[in-house]
């Protein structure tokens, strides 16, 4: 049920959306030292997938891949255009208490909630991100803003951001957002 709901409104966000703006600036923050220089899940090799097929190239990035698998959202992910995807790193996930993270993963209704909250329908660029309100496909609030030399989503810093995929911008976080109760 909630796959269908954000399928639809992903679809229209992402086609009725702001227009895509061409975006120059690199990716920046501490974790994009992680990314591969060449190859795959280089920038360059990632900015011509779709979002959840360029994750699954980053080991930073293999417990969000699983999570989208099991809520059996990479279809629906990845052939959305415009999106801005704050996914959590595998760092961010391994803070989770096991049982809340193995109760959450029983849960497909559950993971898909976390999952489209982190989602935004239009392309989040850089210069938007210092004092930032973002509706989320799961219609909650994302806020952001600058946090010393870098950015913060929520009480998440953006570790790695401004990637490009084909579809998506991705910003790298180190929390796992979740919506409000």
């Amino acid at each position: 049920m909630v796959a269908a709901a954000v399928a639809a409104l992903g679809f229209a966000a992402g086609c009725a959306g702001p227009p895509e703006r061409p975006d120059s600036a690199p990716p920046f923050g501490p974790g994009c030292s992680a990314v591969p220089r060449s190859g795959m899940g280089s920038f360059a090799e990632m900015s011509g997938d779709p979002v959840v097929t360029a994750a699954s190239h980053l080991p930073m990035l293999t417990e969000w891949v699983h999570a989208v698998h099991e809520a059996d959202m990479v279809a629906t992910f990845d052939r959305l255009d415009h999106l801005t995807v704050f996914a959590p790193d595998n760092a961010a996930f391994a803070r989770l208490p096991k049982d809340q993270l193995h109760q959450i993963y029983q849960d497909k209704d559950q993971v898909s909630k976390i999952l489209t909250y982190q989602i935004v329908g239009h392309r989040v660029a850089p210069a938007e991100l210092p004092d930032g309100s973002f509706t989320t496909l799961a219609k909650g609030t994302l806020t952001t803003r600058r946090s010393g030399s870098g950015y913060q989503v929520g009480d998440a810093k953006v570790v790695c951001g401004n990637i490009r995929t084909g579809n998506a911008q991705l910003y790298i976080t180190d929390r796992v957002l979740t919506p409000p109760p």
